[in-house]
C-alpha cells in the first residue's frame, strides 16, 4: 500500500480485493487494515515533512487545491467519505492531510472509521466479481449521494449565519 501511493496504475482497491482473495476475509481484512494505517500514516507524514509545493509535484498542483479546499470544509468528514468511496483519491487525502496539519489522531480516526465498512464490505462480496463490481458501484453512489447531501445541508446552513 505504501508504495502503490506512488504508483498511479496501481488502483489502492486492487490490493484491497487481491489481499482479500489472497488470505481470506479475517487476515486479508487484517493486511487490509494494518497496511491503509501504515500507508496512510506516512502519506500524512510525506505531506507534514515535504509541505505544499514537493506535494504538488507527486499529486499535481490541481488535486492538490481541491482536495484542500474539500479539507478545510469539511476535515473529518471528507476523510470518511473519501476513504469509504473505492473511487476516490486516498492517496492525495492522506498527503494534504499533513500539509494542512490536520491533527493525526484525528486524521487517522477517520481513516479507519471510513476504510473499515469498506473492507467489511469486500469481504463480504469478495466470491463473485460481478456482485464486487457492482457492490462498490451503488456502495460508492450512496455514500457520495449522502455527503452530497451533507454539503447541501451545510452550505444552505452557512448562508443562514
Amino acid at each position: 500500500m505504501i508504495a502503490q501511493m506512488f504508483m498511479i496504475v496501481v488502483p489502492s482497491i486492487m490490493l484491497m480485493v487481491v489481499s482479500i482473495l489472497a488470505y481470506g476475509p479475517i487476515w486479508g481484512s487484517m493486511i487490509i487494515l494494518v497496511s491503509v494505517f501504515s500507508a496512510s500514516s506516512v502519506g500524512y507524514a510525506l505531506g507534514t515533512y515535504l509541505g505544499q509545493n514537493r506535494v504538488e509535484q507527486i499529486i499535481g498542483r490541481k488535486t492538490q487545491k481541491k482536495v484542500s479546499a474539500f479539507l478545510n470544509d469539511y476535515g473529518f468528514w471528507a476523510i470518511i467519505v473519501t476513504r469509504l468511496n473505492p473511487f476516490l483519491s486516498n492517496d492525495a487525502i492522506s498527503f494534504v492531510g499533513g500539509i494542512l496539519k490536520m491533527g493525526y489522531w484525528k486524521f487517522i480516526g477517520a481513516t479507519l472509521i471510513g476504510i473499515t465498512p469498506l473492507i467489511v464490505f469486500i469481504a463480504i462480496l469478495k466470491k463473485s466479481t460481478q456482485s464486487l463490481t457492482t457492490g462498490l458501484l451503488w456502495g460508492s453512489l450512496a455514500s457520495l449521494l449522502l455527503f452530497l447531501l451533507y454539503v447541501g445541508y451545510d452550505k444552505k446552513r452557512k448562508r443562514k449565519h
